[in-house]
C-alpha cells in the first residue's frame, strides 16, 4: 500500500486545460495519477470515499493527485463538512496542495465549454482523425452564459484561496501550451519531486479549429451589435449608467 505524503488538486472551470495538464503530470509517473475520481464522488456520480480517491490516484512515490472543480469542490466540502477550513481539509488530505489552472482567454473557453455540452463526441486523438466533430448552430446567448459562469467561479476560486489563506501554484493554459516540459517542472518542483523525470507528450489533441474562430467572430460582432443596440436605446431615453453583464453561478440551460 501506498504511504501518500502529499495530495495535491488541480483547481479550475471546465475547458481549462485540465485533461492536458493532468495528462502531463501522470505521465510522469511521479506526480500521482490525475484527474482521479474525487470530483465524480463529489457531485455524486460515484460513492463519496476521499480516502479511496486518495489512494486510487497516488503513485509509489507516495505523490496523489485529483482534478476539481469549482461545483465539485463546494460538494466536497460540503460532504466533508470542513465549512471551507484549510486546517479541518489538511486533516483529511494529507500534504494538501493546491494547482490552480485557468485561461487568459475566457471567451475561448466559453465556446469550448458551450461545444462541449451540446451532444456530440468533443475529444480527438491524433490516431483517430475520423471522430465526429462537434459544430453545434451558433448561439450567443448559450456562450454568453457559459463567459458568465467561467468568470463567476474563476473569482469564487480566487476568493476562497485569499479567505483560507492559501497560495496556489498559478499556472495559465496559454503558458502551458507554450511550454509544457517547463510547465511540469514547475509543478513537480512545487510538490518537491526534485528528480529529473521524462515528460512524455499526452494524446490529447487541442479542440480549436476553424469552427472555433468562426464562433468567436460571430459572437464578437454579435456583441458589438447589441452594444450599439443598448448604447442607442439608453441615449433615446436619456440613461447614461455602463452596461454591465450580471454574474451567474448556474449552469447555462441546454
Amino acid at each position: 500500500m501506498v504511504n501518500v505524503a502529499r495530495f495535491y488538486l488541480v483547481c479550475a472551470v471546465q475547458r481549462a486545460g485540465t485533461g492536458l495538464l493532468c495528462e502531463l503530470l501522470a505521465n510522469t509517473g511521479r506526480a500521482g495519477r490525475p484527474p482521479g475520481d474525487l470530483f465524480d464522488m463529489s457531485v455524486g456520480a460515484k460513492p463519496f470515499d476521499s480516502g479511496a480517491a486518495i489512494k486510487a490516484s497516488s503513485t509509489p512515490n507516495g505523490i496523489a493527485g485529483c482534478r476539481m472543480f469549482w461545483n465539485g469542490w463546494e460538494a466536497c466540502l460540503a460532504r466533508l463538512g470542513a465549512e471551507k477550513r484549510a486546517q479541518s481539509l489538511r486533516a483529511a488530505f494529507p500534504g494538501l496542495r493546491f494547482v490552480w489552472l485557468r485561461r487568459r482567454d475566457t471567451l475561448r473557453q466559453a465556446v469550448s465549454f458551450w461545444r462541449a455540452t451540446t451532444p456530440a463526441e468533443q475529444f480527438r486523438l491524433p490516431d483517430d482523425p475520423t471522430t465526429p466533430i462537434n459544430a453545434p448552430p451558433f448561439d450567443a446567448r448559450a456562450i454568453r452564459q457559459f463567459l458568465s459562469l467561467i468568470e463567476h467561479q474563476d473569482s469564487l476560486w480566487r476568493q476562497w484561496f485569499a479567505a483560507e489563506r492559501i497560495t496556489p501554484l498559478e499556472i495559465t493554459y496559454e503558458d502551458m501550451v507554450a511550454s509544457p516540459v517547463a510547465t511540469v517542472r514547475s509543478v513537480l518542483d512545487f510538490l518537491g519531486v526534485r528528480a529529473d523525470v521524462a515528460t512524455p507528450m499526452p494524446r490529447i489533441k487541442r479542440q480549436a479549429d476553424a469552427h472555433t474562430e468562426r464562433y468567436l467572430e460571430q459572437f464578437r460582432r454579435h456583441e458589438m451589435q447589441q452594444g450599439e443596440a443598448n448604447a442607442e436605446r439608453m441615449v433615446a431615453s436619456g440613461d447614461r449608467r455602463p452596461y454591465n453583464r450580471a454574474p451567474s453561478n448556474s449552469w447555462p440551460a441546454r
